[in-house]
Order: structure tokens, then sequence, then C-alpha cells
């Protein structure tokens, strides 16, 4: 599988996946961004993605195979 992630044209956090055939539709993963994201896989099924928030602190989302984290 392929993920990209993207700041949004609302600010907000966008994922967008390629399931090996197909890519699937955008997902809003929320927030309001100050910079671009990135992101890093260290094992099947787990992404972690990170962000500038509105207050200059890094933000953290995770994907455990099933559900993304709150920020």
């Amino acid at each position: 599988q392929l993920s990209v992630f993207v700041r949004g044209t609302d600010n907000g956090l966008w994922h967008r996946q390629w399931n090996g055939a197909q890519w699937l539709d955008w997902q809003s993963l929320g927030g309001v961004i100050t910079s671009a994201p990135s992101a890093a896989a260290w094992e099947e099924q787990r992404l972690d993605v990170f962000a500038r928030g509105t207050d200059n602190a890094l933000w953290h989302r995770s994907f455990n195979g099933n559900s993304w984290t709150d920020w």
C-alpha cells in the first residue's frame, strides 16, 4: 500500500491511499496545520504523520492498521 499526505486548501491534513489496484478517495484527517505534513511507516500497518499546528508545536497522528489517533 501507498499513502500520500497533503495540507489541503482548508489547511487540514488530507490522506489518500493506493490499495494496489486504484487510488481511494481523499480522506480528511482534520486539524489546522501550518506546514506540509511529514510521514513515516516503521512497521506494516503503522503510520505516523507530523505537522506544525497553529500553536507552532509539532502535532502528531498515527494509524495502527484499524484507526487514526486524535491529534
